[in-house]
């Protein structure tokens, strides 16, 4: 750590810049080990408590106005807040090894002198809010880095500058917008902006609407203990939708970090290391300062009575309050404002260390944890196969011949506990309860998932006339979006991820659950989201087997083990007494105890993989992956990793199918025929000829002994071990196959790479005439510009020759065929002629359209090549506008609404789904709290184009009606004119809460298609006379944003809003009333929050 706080500095730094470095470098150190997360871009906040510029020369040094004023917040800018300075540090690039936009950010921090002199001011406090992005909504920029801030056209320094960072997604950022009237930027197209934009309101809001200057004494009394800062804050963070966790800092609390986290998919976790805190996404952000931590909770609501008002945390983290930061000390609510007070209980310490994340000797995660593959796979066997004598039970003559242990007697059987397989679950899978199991997953995991219906298959087939369920293993999304059903009490989920943070699995889990579903998570981090949703957790490896690469390998292996496992363990419950799938299990677990030494074996093929990748991979522009039977998990499986890590669309077919799909592009096919035997294997070699004739290039994985390939372009043999599990050893090679193409590529540009280091080079050392030192003492004043530059021009083509001609060479040989396109090439080609002295400057500008200068032709040359090299590298552990741990994805919002009561009521009583829109669910969810029960209903069509004034020629007519609205008559039978509340809420296309003619209180929903109000739904409801304060609060900001209208008519008088007083009046009431009305019951109970008698 000293080392590089050393290096921040350029030098040993002076002791009053220690204590900033230190937090500078936790929190860049945090960035690079979860850069694995997603690296397209990164950002750093320093804000500097104290550091204050001079008024009258802007800084110690002066000079740094632009930046100030910056009003995109890009890399360099800097904010003035009156009581510190906060300095901004960006880098956006979609391609690039780990470690690099970390390098950037330091090498910009190095070269900060206002920075350097701000970390020195005396008394000096320092608070870093990092981002590590994977750009979900908006492009790969700087202006769409994180952190973002809260300035717009019409901010100026009388507002407090607010910072704020997002994972996941506010899905709802476009309406807050249009709704808010945010005055956005038109380079800034990341939904993260709306966080300090709408924070900023809500801060204006809560400190009475008073433009205070920023950072003044007035301001800081406004947010006096953090309690307006919080409010504020929840008020912003509850009007987002979607899965999100979120950080923000408001330099009007300078030690103070806001931290929200709402849904699935995304985490915060928060450790205390001596003085200080640290925040992070995932604990091995924490691991390297602090060893235990508190992790928020997205999910679980803290009000079972109001589950959507309620779920969600808020926590202000500020400094301690003495020498040692406590985590118990951390304030902890959920969105209602229930205070969540931080127990011990709550504090974890962490399972993996820094040790867990080294690369150690290797060039890359991704060969090191290929090279890990056969240890994961061990460790996800050891202690779960089991022998056991079952002579008397079953007739081992019945399975002599089938399994290598029938004649001796005993036989491997599948040893999973209860944590693993619950006895309630495995009793229901006895008595065919359960008669479905979904394995479930994305990507990687995915392909791992979609071996448990061909273990079953394996272990249940020989004996099709005894009872079997039936098992699928569709896409996490495609479940959530097409298989769910109203009772899934007969269905047994198996959902497989790596992190267990993908949003796209957890969410269709939670939707699972909630119609019956038994879970079954096989993951492999401990204390990971989806351990918490599962009923049992099969750990791979050790549950803490961490990967770094993006590119998942090890994982997959122990993944397909486990299914195996599961698999073995199920068949075996529900046939416990059928000999044949008793020895099918047994030989499949004497299988995969086999794999790691056969994995072993393919891994030490590794030179001779690499020289295939070598001979074919460069001239190849269409690639595919092709398999059968087990196979095809293979072929899925390595279709995703040389997608990858090499930047290609790879088709994906079954071999037998190729031929009538897609042999016209002739492309570079990988054969996946491992364990195949008889005439299957003879027509698959049928099929590699076929190929072969049709000019494609066959590259096959075969099992040792096979002998029928000779077609083949190239023939891998990789041991036999079992048809049932072969394909893992296929996969193997194809992921050794995958990285040696993705360096195969990247070794491509090393030519180009070359030129431009010795192009940068020169341009170091020449003069800003284009001279060169040894040539300035002879130049004489008569001397043109041009000549200088056509020295330097000369001098360069000699520099360039020899990685030149290597580049041309590999033209002609076609090695860049398949990676650079057309365009690249023809352009660099056509300009490397001149930078080289082939073709006279004279031609340039009939040839290029410019004229021809020298330092033109070395700016093109340079361009040239900068594209060139992008379009070539493969940075292998990173990979372009992908993160290993994506933690946006599907919400499936209005699933989790329909569990409403309201809108259950509304659905019951006849409103079709698709006419009541995701605001009057989410109102209606809102609103659910308030109704103590639904006596009855109407539904209503309206004909007519509503507008905002009532007329006869817009009409309603009653349709249909139920429970004690039968005995109701209703007006609109004799007068059907739209009027009253009913046309208010078609109108407004609003839920609205109504008091009718009669007295009675209803719910009025629009029913609309199009953006018109075709219908509206009535329900007859009984509301609750009071709710506690938490409660009644989230209640009404969820409904018409009639919280904030509340606050606002209060605080036009009052410095403050009272909560508290919520509990005290009907809900009716306030729901209904004017809020100039309600205002008086607080303007008449005027005081302050916390002085009210007897506190």
């Amino acid at each position: 750590m000293a080392r590089e706080v050393v290096g921040l500095w350029g030098a040993t730094p002076p002791a009053a810049a220690v204590g900033g470095l230190w937090s500078i470098q936790v929190a860049l150190s945090a960035l690079d080990r979860l850069e694995v997360r997603g690296r397209d871009s990164a950002g750093l906040q320093v804000f500097v408590h104290g550091a204050r510029l001079d008024a009258e020369t802007g800084s110690a040094g002066g000079g740094h106005g632009g930046r100030l004023t910056d009003p995109l917040f890009g890399a360099g800018a800097a904010r003035d807040t009156g009581n510190g300075l906060a300095f901004v540090y960006k880098t956006a690039s979609e391609i690039g090894e780990l470690g690099d936009n970390t390098a950037t950010l330091r090498s910009q921090m190095r070269q900060d002198s206002l920075l350097r002199w701000a970390l020195c001011a005396d008394g000096a406090e320092t608070v870093v809010l990092g981002h590590t992005r994977w750009a979900s909504i908006g492009i790969v920029s700087v202006p769409n880095t994180h952190p973002l801030d809260a300035w717009s056209g019409s901010i100026g320094g009388d507002v407090p500058h607010i910072a704020a960072v997002l994972n996941g997604d506010v899905d709802n950022y476009a309406d807050l917008i249009a709704q808010r009237r945010l005055q956005i930027a038109p380079e800034i197209t990341t939904d993260a902006k709306v966080i300090p934009t709408m924070l900023r309101q809500a801060l204006a809001a809560s400190s009475n609407g008073e433009r205070s200057t920023a950072g003044s004494e007035q301001l800081r009394q406004a947010f006096a203990g953090s309690e307006q800062l919080r409010q504020a804050f929840a008020d912003a963070v509850s009007s987002f939708e979607g899965s999100v966790a979120i950080a923000a800092h408001v330099s009007a609390m300078p030690d103070v970090a806001a931290l929200a986290l709402r849904g699935s998919g995304q985490a915060l976790y928060v450790g205390a290391t001596g003085p200080s805190y640290v925040v992070a996404s995932e604990p091995y952000g924490l691991v390297e300062e602090c060893r235990q931590y508190v992790r928020l909770d997205g999910e679980t609501p803290s009000d079972p009575a109001n589950p959507v008002g309620s779920r969600g945390q808020i926590m202000l983290v500020g400094a301690p309050t003495g020498a040692i930061a406590e985590l118990t000390a951390l304030r902890r609510c959920s969105y209602d404002g229930s205070e969540l007070p931080v127990e011990a209980s709550d504090i974890v310490t962490a399972e993996v260390t820094t040790r867990d994340i080294d690369r150690g000797e290797h060039p890359h995660f991704l060969l090191k944890e290929i090279g890990e593959a056969p240890r994961s796979l061990r460790a996800t066997l050891r202690g779960r196969i089991d022998t056991a004598t079952l002579r008397g039970r079953i007739d081992t003559a019945t399975l002599r011949g089938r399994i290598d242990t029938a004649t001796a007697g005993p036989l491997r059987h599948a040893r999973l506990g209860t944590d693993a397989l619950p006895a309630d679950v495995r009793s229901r899978l006895r008595d065919g309860s359960i008669r479905r199991i979904v394995a479930i997953g994305q990507g990687t995991a995915a392909a791992a998932a979609s071996s448990l219906p061909h273990f079953f298959e394996t272990l249940l087939a020989p004996s099709r006339t005894l009872r079997s369920v039936e098992v699928t293993a569709p896409l996490a999304t495609e479940f959530s979006g097409f298989g769910l059903h109203a009772d899934l009490s007969d269905t047994l989920v198996v959902a497989v991820s790596q992190s267990g943070t993908t949003t796209d699995t957890n969410r269709t889990v939670d939707l699972a659950r909630a119609r019956g579903a038994a879970v079954i998570a096989i993951v492999n981090r401990r204390g990971s989201d989806l351990t918490d949703r599962a009923d049992g957790v099969l750990y791979t490896s050790d549950g803490r087997d961490v990967e770094m690469s993006v590119a998942s390998t090890k994982a997959f292996y122990a993944q397909v083990a486990a299914c195996a496992l599961l698999a073995s363990a199920i068949a075996a419950d529900i046939r416990p007494d059928d000999a044949v799938t008793t020895g099918a299990i047994s030989d499949l677990l004497g299988a995969l105890g086999k794999l790691p030494a056969a994995l072993e074996t393919v891994l030490a093929s590794h030179d001779e993989i690499a020289r295939i990748a070598r001979r074919h991979v460069g001239a190849h522009r269409h690639w595919a992956v092709v398999g059968n039977g087990a196979n095809r998990i293979a072929s899925r499986e390595i279709r995703i990793k040389l997608s990858e890590v090499c930047y290609h669309a790879v088709a994906e077919d079954g071999t037998e199918d190729k031929k009538h799909i897609d042999l016209s592009c002739e492309p570079l096919i990988w054969v996946c025929a491992t364990g195949l035997t008889g005439s299957v294997a003879d027509d698959a070699a049928k099929e590699v000829a076929i190929y072969r004739a049709h000019r494609a290039t066959p590259i096959v994985v075969a099992s040792a002994g096979t002998g029928r390939f000779d077609a083949a372009a190239e023939l891998l043999e990789v041991p036999a071990v079992h048809p049932a599990v072969d394909f893992m050893l296929a996969t193997a090679a194809g992921h050794l196959y995958g990285y040696e193409a993705a360096l195969t590529i990247d070794a491509l540009a090393d030519p180009l790479r070359e030129m431009r280091a010795s192009t940068e080079s020169l341009l170091a050392v020449a003069g800003s005439d284009g001279s060169l030192p040894a040539a300035r003492g002879r130049a004489d004043a008569s001397s043109a510009a041009s000549g200088r530059e056509g020295d330097l021009l000369a001098v360069l083509a000699e520099r360039l020759r020899a990685p030149a001609n290597r580049f041309r060479d590999g033209v002609r040989a076609g090695s860049y065929d398949g990676h650079l396109r057309a365009g690249t090439a023809a352009r660099l080609g056509a300009v490397l002629r001149y930078a080289v002295g082939m073709t006279p400057l004279e031609m340039y500008q009939a040839d290029i359209g410019k004229v021809g200068l020298p330092s033109v032709v070395i700016d093109d040359f340079t361009d040239a090549l900068n594209i060139a090299i992008d379009e070539l590298t493969r940075p292998v552990d990173t990979i372009k506008h992908q993160a290993k741990t994506v933690t946006v994805g599907i919400s499936r919002a209005d699933e989790t609404l329909l569990d409403s009561m309201l809108v259950a009521a509304a659905l019951e009583a006849g409103a079709p789904r698709d006419r009541l829109s995701y605001a009057a669910l989410r109102t209606l969810a809102a609103l659910d709290p308030a109704v103590a029960e639904v006596t009855g209903w109407s539904r209503y069509r309206i004909e007519g184009q509503v507008a905002s004034a009532s007329g006869p020629e817009i009409t309603i007519w009653l349709t249909d009606r139920g429970g004690t609205a039968l005995g109701v008559e209703s007006r609109t039978v004799t007068n059907p004119q739209l009027r009253g509340s009913k046309h208010r809420a078609a109108y407004e296309r609003e839920v609205t809460v109504a008091r009718g003619s009669d007295g009675r209180t209803v719910l009025h929903i629009p029913e609309t298609k199009d953006g018109t109000t075709t219908g509206l739904t009535l329900l007859h409801c009984r509301f609750v006379e009071r709710l506690r304060a938490a409660a009644m609060r989230a209640v009404l900001m969820g409904y018409r944003g009639r919280y904030g209208a509340l606050a606002d008519a209060v605080t036009e008088t009052l410095p403050w809003f009272r909560d508290d007083l919520l509990g005290t009046l009907d809900v009716f009431d306030l729901l209904t009333r004017p809020v100039y009305v309600l205002a008086e019951h607080w303007l008449g109970a005027a005081v302050p929050p916390g002085d009210e008698p007897g506190e």
